[in-house]
């Protein structure tokens, strides 16, 4: 399957990466030559990403390129928070300045190293059985797990509307959702299900019908019932970015210039919807700058007591099993000296991988971050499923690059396997594709 993207705009992946590597190896030099002056350089390795951010908007002008989205995240999120760490003299530590500012520096790089090898890299084949069924009857089945989606959804965020409806939601928000993780997974089916029906759709040049409408209204109600931001930023990026592919290429200056003011907005309305206590200009500065910040306190914290392996990832799939499980970004707050007022510390992916097994877990984790979507983005073409998979995982790198691989494992892996079911599945007819 091809969408309008590779009809009409092509790839200019391998020369943009290039020379990207080339200004973060110049970069990475730069941090290291002048280790003991940080601060008086923080503005010159600031103008290194300004002239990133100009290559990648004016020389990969696609919004679902495995460049371009997870690069302006990268951006915005960990080296614009480390420059205003720096210049704000918000870490820890004086020698934290540059251990930061260069895992920052590396870690990028890194990213960049596993897309260009996942571009060399080529991957076998894999044989699959195949059954038959129509495009209607698996129309019919998607509808199915959606509706049983939306269900278990109510079930699992009825405390959760009772509260909001008695007044008492911002002291139990949390602990309200406890012991029931399996019901929060089921609940999410959704989330992917009615855009993976749409894209098809989509492509097929077929129209969406009442109840396909009345479905994404109840699907975003849902989702944000909770006040949980990257739940709604994700379903959200999944119908821009099949709008995008297989409706109409939207311009990418535009979606920068008003996605920014967007996120900035969101950012700072969310948190005082939830009760933070701060004001605007604060909330602003501390969700741009609360990744790099929590490095900080893991570099001293790592220091004491040496490196928690793949703790993250497991604790990440502990939810499946009976009763409370405590998420990792809870149980480090409480381990640690991190003061802040919200259910878990933000770790980024950096702070998870150097909780891991430091300088060389973050690099691991850039690699591999780059080395997959590099892998499902030449994969995407080959069925509608790895197609979709690509689109998710993407949008899902802005929450990975915040908060770690641990964060969207579980939904991760639901989707894959979710994908690869339907991928078992042939077209009986070159109309009747799914």
């Amino acid at each position: 399957m091809k969408s309008i993207i590779d009809i009409k705009l092509g790839s200019y992946l391998e020369n943009v990466l290039n020379r990207l590597i080339f200004i973060s190896v110049l970069e990475l030099i730069a941090v290291l030559i002048f280790k003991e002056s940080i601060h008086t350089f923080i503005y010159f390795f600031l103008g290194f990403n300004f002239y990133k951010f100009y290559i990648i908007l004016f020389r990969n002008n696609r919004l679902t390129s495995p460049l371009f989205f997870v690069s302006i995240v990268f951006i915005f999120w960990l080296s614009l928070g480390n420059f205003l760490n720096v210049v704000l003299t918000k870490y820890t530590d004086e020698s934290h300045y540059f251990e930061i500012t260069k895992l920052v520096s590396i870690s990028y790089l890194l990213l960049l190293l596993g897309l260009a090898t996942g571009e060399k890299i080529k991957f076998p084949k894999i044989k699959r059985p195949y059954f038959y069924l129509d495009f209607k009857s698996a129309a019919l089945i998607l509808y199915g797990i959606s509706v049983f989606s939306m269900i278990c959804s109510i079930i699992y965020n009825y405390p959760i509307i009772k509260a909001l409806i008695d007044g008492n939601y911002f002291g139990s928000r949390i602990t309200m959702i406890y012991g029931r993780g399996y019901l929060n997974v089921l609940g999410q089916f959704h989330f992917y299900a009615i855009p993976f029906l749409l894209m098809v759709k989509s492509h097929k040049g077929l129209k969406i019908n009442w109840f396909e409408v009345l479905l994404i209204f109840l699907s975003f109600f849902l989702v944000i019932i909770p006040l949980h931001r990257g739940p709604v930023l994700a379903l959200f990026l999944t119908y821009l970015f099949i709008y995008n592919d297989f409706k109409r290429p939207l311009p990418v200056k535009k979606l920068v210039k008003y996605g920014s003011v967007t996120v900035l907005l969101f950012g700072a309305i969310i948190p005082a919807i939830r009760g933070i206590n701060r004001n605007s200009l604060e909330t602003l500065r501390n969700e741009i700058g609360i990744h790099t910040w929590n490095l900080s306190h893991y570099i001293g914290m790592t220091e004491e007591t040496g490196y928690f392996g793949l703790k993250p990832l497991t604790m990440a799939l502990a939810i499946l099993l009976p009763g409370h499980q405590e998420g990792f970004e809870i149980w480090i707050k409480q381990f640690s000296t991190i003061n802040v007022n919200v259910g878990g510390a933000s770790m980024s992916l950096i702070g998870e991988g150097f909780m891991e097994y430091g300088v060389m877990g973050v690099m691991l984790n850039f690699f591999v971050l780059g080395m997959m979507l590099s892998y499902f983005f030449k994969k995407r073409n080959s069925s509608y499923g790895y197609y979709f998979l690509f689109l998710h995982l993407l949008n899902r790198t802005e929450s990975i690059i915040q908060f770690g691989f641990g964060k969207v494992l579980l939904t991760l892996i639901i989707v894959y396997v979710f994908m690869n079911i339907i991928n078992m599945f042939k077209p009986a007819a070159p109309n009747a594709t799914i």
